[in-house]
């Protein structure tokens, strides 16, 4: 009788013994934030920053991998919890979705304009650059003549095959498309962008975990886990 007790109780306790598991929706087109490795595994910034937030809030990270431009109808839908892609807020996000505070970069951010050759005039240019982004939402502001491409990846080909003059994004992730697969890139301009930072976006239905988010992210800033990271991956601001 006492062991038949016993038994019930454990399974009883069993459900709450399991780890919640937190679906977190990604690109893999955006080093050194986030890509695909040459192991064909998920890494970067953004996949540490993850994977420790995951083990300090005791859940399973279950990392959803697709296009740039669903991540935030995916993260309306309910296809994830969470997205972190190395993206900021802005209005049309933040319509669908909640932002903790910034884990990097806030006020302005220096973007880059890349082609095959040097001396290519930016506003003369057609310029390819990622859709849905805010380096995209800037060239529309600024009068830039666009083609816009699903991914970062995408856009760099379309540069290669001579379909866009110049390529628009992130200068971190230009220099490491520049050390790895396209040393031909000539870095022609840079200009600032204004961003409120790379956050992550949480599903409006989960106030709650926006608060612990918010509260991991403040412990990785003040126990330097967030400088560790910086250091990994990234130097005075540049990938390594």
């Amino acid at each position: 009788m006492i062991r038949a007790l016993a038994l019930w109780c454990l399974l009883a306790l069993a459900p709450h013994a399991q780890a919640e598991t937190l679906r977190i929706g990604t690109e893999a087109d955006y080093a050194p934030f986030i890509f695909t490795n040459a192991a064909g595994e998920l890494s970067g910034f953004d996949k540490d920053l993850g994977d420790e937030i995951c083990a300090r809030i005791g859940a399973n990270c279950l990392w959803v991998q697709t296009s740039f431009d669903q991540l935030m109808p995916g993260l309306a839908a309910g296809d994830f919890d969470v997205v972190i892609a190395g993206i900021g807020a802005n209005p049309e996000r933040l319509a669908v979705a909640n932002f903790t505070d910034p884990y990097r970069y806030n006020g302005s951010n220096i973007a880059s304009f890349a082609g095959l050759a040097e001396g290519i005039s930016v506003d003369d240019a057609l310029i390819g650059v990622q859709s849905g982004t805010s380096h995209q939402a800037h060239l529309v502001a600024t009068g830039r003549t666009t083609r816009a491409y699903a991914s970062n990846d995408a856009a760099l080909q379309g540069l290669l095959t001579r379909e866009v003059d110049l390529v628009f994004g992130s200068s971190s992730y230009l220099q490491h498309a520049f050390e790895t697969e396209f040393p031909q890139l000539r870095i022609v301009a840079v200009e600032p962008i204004v961003t409120s930072g790379a956050a992550i976006a949480v599903r409006k239905s989960k106030p709650e975990l926006l608060d612990r988010l918010n509260t991991v992210l403040i412990e990785m800033h003040a126990d330097g886990t967030l400088e560790i990271l910086e250091a990994r991956w990234f130097v005075a601001g540049e990938p390594t």
